[in-house]
């Protein structure tokens, strides 16, 4: 009879734990967001990416800064929502290159360039190698930030400039 408890007890929990976490384990920094997966891809772009606050979910995901350069590559599995990537700052009137390479295997991915301001420059296709100059830097702050739906690869950017860039670690 103890035992025949027990084993039920078991059973009940296993099938609570599995409820609890069915629905995926979001990160969600200070507010409550609509979960992602009822969010179309558009949206998150149109309405996440111009929040000063993140709404991110990664199964597991790696970042690394290059020291010598200005390079930051990241690999990452199953990110959905709205990431920042890198801020940088760099002298006026000059021109910064963002050399991107990205290999998304599935989903939906995005690098989108903004100003400190969190006005939209650019949306850069997600899937490939290529290159984007910002021509007369103003003074202030770049934000690059990454979208994805459930998107599984990695990610490289390179900022290039014949003047001083600066990347600042900070989210201010």
């Amino acid at each position: 009879m103890v035992k025949r408890k027990r084993v039920m007890m078991i059973t009940i929990i296993i099938i609570c734990i599995t409820l609890v976490f069915s629905g995926g384990i979001y990160i969600v920094f200070n507010k409550v967001v609509k979960p992602f997966n009822t969010l179309t891809y558009k949206e998150i772009v149109k309405n996440k990416v111009r929040d000063k606050t993140l709404s991110y979910s990664y199964f597991s995901s790696s970042r690394k800064k290059e020291n010598n350069k200005n390079l930051i590559t990241q690999s990452f599995k199953s990110f959905s929502g709205v990431d920042e990537f890198v801020r940088f700052s760099g002298i006026q009137g000059s021109d910064i290159k963002l050399h991107y390479d990205s290999n998304i295997e599935n989903g939906e991915f995005n690098i989108v360039l903004l100003n400190e301001d969190l006005e939209i420059i650019s949306v850069l296709d997600g899937n490939r190698k290529d290159l984007y100059t910002i021509k007369n830097v103003v003074e202030g702050k770049y934000i690059v930030k990454i979208t994805g739906k459930e998107a599984k690869g990695n990610v490289g950017i390179e900022l290039i400039s014949n003047s001083p860039v600066v990347l600042y670690d900070d989210n201010k």
